[in-house]
């Protein structure tokens, strides 16, 4: 089976009404859990949705941050962590919500290898 990964900084067009159809949804998945992130630390929020023969297979709210680690660092290990380009870090809450659960391991595989690509 292929699966595509796109990722966005814009929310996907019925991000929030996928989410509510599927019971492990929570709301550290919806939009508005990436904006509030956005705002107060400046991460960027990256919506992941996998997709299999242009159906949804499932979705990943994903934050990157700057510097949302080292916000109370002292200034030596701060300084340390930008000369060592450490200070980027990538995470989540919760998740993936998977919408086709006979193909777990590959969608995780595909989310995970999207990811990777993105880290480097």
């Amino acid at each position: 089976m292929t699966f595509s990964v796109k990722t966005s900084t814009n929310i996907p067009e019925f991000w929030d009404e996928n989410l509510s159809k599927n019971k492990s949804s929570t709301g550290y998945q919806i939009s508005s859990w990436g904006m509030i992130y956005q705002e107060s630390y400046n991460s960027t929020p990256l919506f992941l949705e996998v997709t299999k023969n242009n159906d949804l297979a499932a979705q990943l709210l994903v934050l990157l941050h700057a510097n949302y680690s080292w916000r109370d660092a002292n200034p030596l290990a701060t300084k340390l962590g930008e000369k060592l380009n450490m200070k980027n870090s990538l995470d989540w809450i919760y998740g993936p919500i998977i919408h086709d659960s006979s193909s777990y391991t590959e969608i995780i595989e595909a989310i995970l290898s999207e990811l990777d690509s993105r880290s480097e």
